[in-house]
């Protein structure tokens, strides 16, 4: 086989996995929000695109944002949230990232991740148990459990109980298949198969599943938006980018951030979750073409040739997929700092946790940003004193 060949063979393999990491995310973020499934296609053809070139993919973080906004002011002030980031990310773009580095305190950093993680946990616990409990914020939702009662349909917490062990096991027993091909896309090659077994498409369904759906995506609406919560929206969403690119092991360079902006732009016209930035492939310009081009057809197949089959996803299989991959992206070791920074870091980390928790994510992780800008300038000053 030639160099060549091997370029093409390589492309259209990453294309299958990538295609394997990004839809089962995509539609249970999709299905598990506002955004419905109608935006699951441009928004798997986006990251497709995006993900050999910037890293960028689906996001927990950033879904919990976005989760959060929309259910506050409606979908469109979080798209605008989400087109206000991406004109933040160019500005970005234009400073020095490195220097923001020692900007980051660790106590609010690990209050965030765990109170997002919270968060995700409370909020699609009613997917998972099929309850039917609504409300904005963990306050709203606890009360709602708490008036409905925690009873559960029996399948649909046997669909969210099979993906809550495939989840964890698959990924500990079969760690390098689990970076290929991750354990969400098992978990609805398994449920879905099993649901149609259970359930024949003659009889009412007794669970929620995804059901019938278009692949129409709804462009953003510039005359009803709250202006406040876009703002709001947008600052989360790039402290939330601004940490990715400044702590994790992501190229910050200018054309990676002027890129990344690109793709997160067109996710807000388009109506479509917006991507996390994450480790890049390194191939050669002709693979990633080839890659970018394979992964968004396979993805767009499927979406729109598999649409019934698909239709009969357990929500429950989306909730669950959401909750665990939340609580697996946790560092656990930012935990054990926060309580070991003394005083001020244990009262920050309580601090932005309870806002997370009491009021909202975005508030919660715009407080952590003051908080750690306060912190740097507190250790500026502490520094020249003792010059």
């Amino acid at each position: 086989m030639t160099d060549k060949s091997k370029e093409i063979f390589s492309g259209f393999t990453d294309g299958f996995f990538n295609m394997t990491r990004i839809l089962p995310l995509v539609i249970s973020m999709c299905v598990c929000s506002t955004f419905s499934m109608n935006a699951s296609l441009f928004s798997a053809v986006i990251c497709s695109l995006a993900y050999p070139f910037t890293g960028l993919l689906p996001s927990f973080s950033l879904f919990v944002v976005l989760y959060s906004v929309s259910a506050f002011y409606g979908l469109n002030t979080a798209l605008a949230g989400v087109l206000l980031c991406a004109v933040l990310l160019v500005v970005l773009s234009f400073l020095k990232t490195e220097k923001l580095k020692s900007a980051v305190y660790t106590p609010v950093t690990a209050a965030v991740m765990l109170g997002f993680t919270l968060y995700m946990t409370v909020m699609q616990t009613t997917d998972y148990f099929g309850i039917g409990a609504v409300g904005k914020n963990v306050v709203e939702m606890l009360k709602s459990y708490r008036s409905l009662g925690f009873h559960g349909n029996w399948r649909g917490v046997l669909y969210g109980t099979i993906v809550l062990v495939v989840m964890i096991v698959y990924r500990r027993k079969f760690k390098n298949l689990s970076k290929k091909i991750p354990a969400a896309f098992w978990c609805f090659v398994i449920t879905i198969p099993l649901n149609i077994i259970l359930i024949p498409g003659n009889i009412i369904s007794p669970i929620n599943e995804i059901g019938t759906y278009d692949y129409y995506s709804g462009l953003i609406d510039f005359s009803n938006i709250n202006i406040f919560g876009g703002i709001i929206c947008g600052f989360s969403l790039l402290f939330v980018y601004l940490y990715r690119f400044t702590v994790d092991d992501v190229p910050a360079n200018k054309k990676n951030i002027l890129l990344s902006s690109a793709f997160v732009c067109a996710c807000s016209i388009a109506g479509c979750v917006a991507p996390y930035p994450s480790k890049k492939q390194e191939n050669s310009i002709i693979t990633k073409i080839i890659t970018a081009v394979s992964c968004s057809i396979l993805c767009s197949l499927i979406i729109v040739f598999l649409n019934k089959p698909i239709g009969r996803t357990p929500v429950s299989t989306c909730a669950v997929i959401l909750i665990i991959g939340m609580w697996q992206q946790n560092i656990w070791s930012y935990l054990k700092s926060a309580f070991t920074s003394g005083i001020t870091g244990i009262i920050a980390f309580i601090c932005v946790i309870t806002i997370i928790m009491v009021i909202n994510p975005e508030t919660g992780i715009v407080i952590a940003a003051f908080i750690s800008a306060g912190y740097k300038i507190i250790n500026i000053k502490k520094k020249r004193i003792t010059e």
